[in-house]
């Protein structure tokens, strides 16, 4: 694999959270988990090649099936298409309703890449 190949990374292991409410006396435990999306390329821009070209195609695709899992979960719709990649079959767990999925987004201030970091807030967007 190339050095700066961008590739979903989930980080190992998970953090357990615990919250104790001493008034009540009740507890409420969860998990937090951190996964790396990297990035979607435009592969116009990126002008890769072979095997980074791929690659880049590959996390486009998975991306976009993450996206289709959170517009399912988001609408509320019967069928969540969690099988549709195996970053998303994996992170089924930890995404289903009630749980909760926050983003965070590396944008570029730069105008050039403008589109690229509307792109990102629009796909953030759906983490809601």
């Amino acid at each position: 694999m190339h050095p700066s190949a961008c590739a979903h990374m989930p980080w190992p292991g998970a953090w357990q959270v615990v919250h104790f409410e001493l008034c009540h006396g009740d507890e409420a435990r969860g998990a937090l988990h951190l996964v790396d999306l990297a990035g979607s390329e435009r592969l116009s821009r990126t002008e890769a090649t072979g095997e980074r070209r791929a690659e880049g195609v590959a996390v486009n695709k998975s991306l976009s099936a993450l996206g289709d899992v959170l517009l399912a979960l988001s609408n509320n719709t019967e069928h969540v298409p969690y099988r549709n990649s195996r970053m998303t079959h994996l992170l089924q767990p930890f995404m289903r309703r009630g749980c909760r999925v926050a983003m965070l987004i590396a944008a570029s201030p730069a105008a050039t890449d403008a589109a690229e970091t509307a792109a990102a807030l629009a796909f953030g967007a759906r983490a809601r």
